[in-house]
């Protein structure tokens, strides 16, 4: 099998496509923006101290010249040559055969040594060849020898430049003690050695300096951020819920920048509904009081004449009686409804859901809703499959979504007229439409028709006598929503259709 290999689209080389990677891992994250800060602030700091010590140390330093690593060589070249010396030795040497040791002897030449075995008297025994005396003073030699272990003390550095230090050493030749004593100039090393002088510790101090400088600069944005979400609360908290805070990186911090907004935003919308709640009661309350007083005002009236016998014959009456009964009749009417309103709005309230057929349910209410249909000379025609579909429901609040849509489509059809009712299947949904004709509606009384208490065009409101509460379609509404379908109302050439969609269950 192939596997295809992703490719760059940019053609970047590799460190690029890392840096990129790197990047943007550290953009995501407040942490790892804190460590890189760190470390660039370490490695700035680390850089200065070191900077700093060195100045310091250079300022702080003395340089001398050392001829002790010179001497200490010297010597060590002469043991060697008296090594040499002692091994190539015999009972027998004299002048004439004594050229091996002589050339060991001018070997030394080339560093610049003079090499003399004198015996213990001082009498020269064998000397290299760049050497003229024939006699030493053997104890003056030694005398100065120990002296130059204090060479700083007795002689300035221009004196010891081209000073010749003699040296000498013991050694048997033949069997005889004598001396090898070497003559030379000695080559000076130049060092130096810091002071204790208690000015290292600045250099940490300077380095500690520029990283609190250095990490300050590098997080001042951030902190600045940070005290700017600070204030945003503080101005959010005053009320002023139309803040936005700037969301200006992908982090932590611009995380909760947008959590700010989110938060400013949804107390926005509860505001604004709590507003609606409130201004909705107060409306509910002013259209309940004009609702109620209207009926109730008829029927105290009338009862006042039946009571004061204000009435000519027993047939007119009767006709006040009729007239307050069908009063206390539309009044009952509308405080179910909006008893029922009041209820189905409530948070708490629950629908008593069961697994129902709503073809078998819709099937059935229409053969009650006929006889109903038939006063006001209407036909319903039915359109509903044979396949059963299931759903779960409330059969009574469903019964009551089905007979608000039908009664309103009696009141408003055309008379004589027609409704069909249709049911289908759309996916894992059913919807059932209830069409009729009549008067078109507005558009713009479309989308107030769900509304507690509209009745659109009066004429069309008091086109059947007993017209609605205002509250029909809003129940029907919150009944449909609370079963989590969807209720839409169209209206066109006349033919006004509303449709609910409910979730179907197999």
């Amino acid at each position: 099998m192939k596997i295809k290999v992703k490719k760059n689209p940019a053609n970047l080389p590799f460190y690029k496509v890392i840096g990129k990677k790197v990047k943007g891992i550290i953009e995501k994250s407040l942490r790892s923006k804190l460590i890189f800060t760190f470390v660039i602030c370490t490695v700035f700091s680390g850089l200065i101290t070191w900077g700093s010590f060195a100045f310091i140390s250079k300022w702080t330093s003395i340089t001398y010249m050392d001829y002790m690593g010179s001497m200490n060589a010297r010597d060590e070249q002469v043991w060697k040559i008296i090594d040499l010396i002692e091994s190539n030795s015999n009972s027998n040497v004299n002048k004439s055969d004594s050229g091996s040791i002589q050339r060991i002897m001018n070997s030394a030449q080339s560093s610049g040594l003079k090499i003399i075995v004198v015996d213990l008297k001082g009498q020269v025994i064998i000397k290299s060849s760049n050497v003229n005396e024939v006699k030493i003073n053997i104890d003056e030699v030694i005398r100065k020898a120990l002296m130059y272990h204090h060479l700083y003390n007795k002689y300035t550095q221009s004196e010891l430049e081209n000073l010749e230090i003699t040296s000498a050493y013991p050694m048997t030749l033949n069997g005889k003690p004598c001396y090898l004593v070497a003559k030379g100039i000695l080559k000076a090393e130049e060092k130096s050695y810091i002071r204790i002088s208690g000015w290292e510790p600045l250099a940490l101090l300077v380095g500690l300096i520029a990283f609190i400088t250095l990490f300050y600069f590098l997080t001042k944005r951030k902190v600045n951020y940070i005290k700017e979400l600070s204030a945003g609360l503080l101005v959010i908290s005053k009320g002023q819920l139309n803040y936005r805070a700037h969301v200006s990186s992908p982090d932590e911090l611009g995380l909760l920048a947008y959590n700010i907004n989110k938060m400013a935003e949804d107390l926005q919308l509860k505001i604004d509904r709590e507003k609606e709640i409130e201004q909705a009661k107060t409306e509910l309350i002013t259209n309940v009081s004009h609702d109620l007083r209207t009926p109730l005002t008829s029927i105290l009236g009338y009862l006042k004449l039946v009571k004061d016998k204000a009435y000519k014959n027993e047939s007119q009456m009767e006709n006040y009686i009729q007239i307050i009964y069908n009063k206390s009749k539309k009044l009952k009417l509308l405080i179910d409804d909006l008893f029922e309103y009041t209820k189905l709005t409530d948070t708490n309230f629950a629908l008593r859901k069961q697994k129902i057929c709503l073809n078998d349910l819709l099937e059935q209410f229409l053969e009650e809703f006929t006889i109903f249909c038939e006063e006001y000379h209407v036909l319903i025609i039915r359109d509903i499959p044979k396949e059963k579909y299931f759903l779960l429901a409330d059969p009574e609040k469903m019964v009551r979504v089905f007979e608000n849509l039908l009664t309103n489509a009696v009141r408003h059809s055309e008379k004589p007229g027609k409704i069909k009712v249709v049911m289908q299947q759309e996916t894992h949904k059913i919807r059932v439409s209830v069409k009729n004709k009549g008067k078109e509606i507005p558009k713009g009384e479309l989308d107030h028709l769900f509304d507690r208490f509209y009745r659109g065009d009066k004429s069309r409101a008091e086109s059947l006598s007993g017209s609605g509460s205002g509250l029909g379609l809003a129940i029907t509404k919150s009944i449909v929503e609370l079963h989590g379908g969807e209720i839409q109302v169209k209206s066109k050439n006349g033919e006004t259709t509303f449709s609910v969609e409910l979730d179907c269950h197999f």
